[in-house]
């Protein structure tokens, strides 16, 4: 329909406004049109430098054109530009319609979850609160769905599940089980069943999320749910052909979209489940790295490659060189700061020493970790850990 309405308004006249150009800029990222977004973005700044308004126009036009850019760059999994593109509209909202702050606020989060700043992560959704309030409901549920991948990360497991219930309950309620929305919050809810045990539950939510766009969802951590999970959870209800055909599917979109997270995800699904990788993609996994740590998503990239080396020195009984490396994981993550990070490390490096009948040694580590996935209910996590 808005792709209708642009369509009929007579071209000189779209070429010469910003704002019209602005308006079809965020049709086409919702839309999820990567090349059109940024032909719009294109003909918007030809436009605005052609006949620039007057202030204080060209400064709210130029802050909500940084605000779309910003929604472009999490799409693509990309976070070093975001505080620069969300700065001025989240330093005065209240000049802009509820909609800008409320995108902005979503994209906070989005950066504060990468930093691992979870409880920040969090507070940009109390403050957004009355903008999302105000714009309808969508905002609501992805901003909902960042706060619970914050209160996962901090192992705030009841919360977790709170804030994806409400906002799948919000979206089925509002905008249809078939919605996007919809499918965004059965993602992470789904993902948060397996962890906690409820597979048939699970099983009904990762595979409803399947449906989400084939331009790459709602973003990288809804996709990881979707296709990494996903296939986890179908490797172990037996069907492991479909667990394959969805790590293949969740791989030709990091390709096709240039995600090298969900690349590293879905690389480190085929490990666990012993599929035959290509021997150059299995020399790089095997050499040694430094951890990248100013970059969160390029942090995740590569402890997600060295999760892989890990299991597969262990496939090949290299006993040794697998714990040296599960203990230079655990020890640089900050448990303090991402306590599920090092919850999943701890129980991998307890793993290789039980599998190096290091029993004393791994006791005394896996017996607190197991004892806390109890108390949390996160039952799949040393099972997890333990499959390699």
């Amino acid at each position: 329909m808005l792709q209708g309405i642009l369509a009929k308004l007579p071209a000189g006249v779209c070429r010469a406004r910003p704002r019209i150009q602005l308006f079809g800029v965020w049709v086409n990222l919702v839309l999820r049109r990567p090349a059109a977004t940024a032909s719009s973005l294109a003909r918007f700044e030809t436009a605005l430098a052609a006949a620039p308004p007057a202030e204080p126009e060209r400064t709210d036009l130029r802050a909500e054109a940084d605000v779309a850019i910003s929604v472009r760059e999490m799409f693509a999994d990309r976070v070093s530009e975001l505080d620069g593109l969300i700065g001025d509209a989240l330093a005065r909202p209240d000049d802009f319609s509820p909609r800008i702050p409320g995108v902005a606020a979503n994209i906070a989060s989005f950066a504060a979850i990468q930093r691992f700043d979870f409880a920040e992560a969090r507070r940009w959704q109390l403050w957004a609160a009355p903008y999302h309030e105000a714009t309808g409901p969508f905002l609501s549920v992805y901003g909902r769905c960042f706060a619970g991948v914050a209160a996962r990360e901090q192992l705030d497991i009841t919360g977790a599940d709170d804030l994806f219930t409400t906002a799948l309950d919000t979206a089925r309620t509002t905008m249809g089980a078939a919605a996007h929305a919809t499918r965004l919050a059965s993602a992470l809810l789904g993902e948060l069943r397996y962890e906690t045990g409820d597979l048939d539950i699970a099983t009904d939510l990762l595979e409803q999320s399947r449906e989400l766009s084939a331009e790459g969802g709602g973003g990288v951590d809804f996709m990881l749910a979707t296709y990494a999970t996903g296939a986890r959870v179908r490797a172990l209800r037996g069907d492991r052909d479909g667990a394959l055909q969805l790590l293949d599917e969740g791989m030709s979109h990091a390709e096709r979209l240039n995600l090298p997270r969900l690349a590293a995800r879905i690389r480190n699904e085929r490990v666990r489940l012993g599929v035959e990788l290509d021997p150059t993609v299995t020399d790089r996994l095997m050499d040694t790295r430094t951890i990248r740590r100013d970059d969160g998503i390029d942090t995740a990239i590569d402890e997600f490659d060295e999760d892989s080396a890990i299991r597969l020195l262990l496939a090949t009984d290299q006993l040794r060189s697998a714990i040296e490396r599960a203990e230079n994981s655990v020890a640089e993550i900050d448990a303090q700061r991402r306590p599920l990070a090092a919850l999943r490390a701890g129980l991998l490096l307890g793993n290789a020493l039980r599998r190096a009948d290091r029993t004393a040694e791994a006791d005394r580590i896996l017996t607190p970790l197991i004892r806390r996935c109890d108390r949390l209910g996160l039952v799949r996590l040393p099972a997890d850990a333990m499959a390699s």
